[in-house]
């Protein structure tokens, strides 16, 4: 009982003391009633609405059967996929890179105007990941990734129709 008594004795002499040598005092927020006008139209990442249209893949049923067991809980979602990155294509419109199950692929979705999308494959091979993308100048978006444990880049002019480019790696001859 004492030793409460003096923790909160030092308790409020320590704030006694901060707020004499601070110039502290308690103080009630105020709320501004500024609303601030309009910049302009949306911007891409800061004002958010729904998209009217994503294409999902198609990689399970919706329903499964009782008693089914799969490898993975995570698979068990129909139509999940991963979107990881986003980059304004230089003719226009807009293309997202990610990847899919089951066999996890590399995918793509293009939009003319951030409303509606359309998914692409990237790449057919197993456990390819496509993890980030950037456009050109020259008109084309690139999406830089893994297939299995390698670094691997894509290349597209459309968002649709992709290219696949292996990129060197340390301490190999490419």
């Amino acid at each position: 009982m004492i030793a409460r008594r003096q923790a909160g004795k030092h308790t409020l002499i320590v704030a006694a003391v901060l707020v004499a040598a601070g110039g502290c005092s308690v103080t009630t927020p105020t709320h501004s009633t500024v609303i601030a006008p309009s910049l302009g139209p949306p911007v891409l990442g800061i004002d958010w609405g729904r998209a009217t249209s994503v294409e999902r893949p198609v990689n399970f049923d919706a329903t499964l059967p009782p008693g089914d067991v799969r490898m993975h809980p995570i698979l068990r979602i129909p139509g999940q996929a991963y979107i990881v990155d986003l980059t304004t294509s230089p003719g226009g419109g807009y293309v997202a890179v990610g990847y899919v199950p089951p066999s996890w692929t590399a995918a793509a979705w293009a939009s003319p105007d951030g409303s509606a999308w359309s998914l692409h494959q990237i790449d057919t091979a197993d456990f390819s990941f496509a993890v980030g993308a950037a456009s050109g100048a020259d008109g084309g978006v690139v999406a830089v990734g893994r297939s299995g444990s390698l670094p691997v880049a894509w290349t597209t002019a459309d968002g649709a129709a992709w290219q696949r480019h292996t990129v060197p790696t340390i301490g190999s001859d490419g």
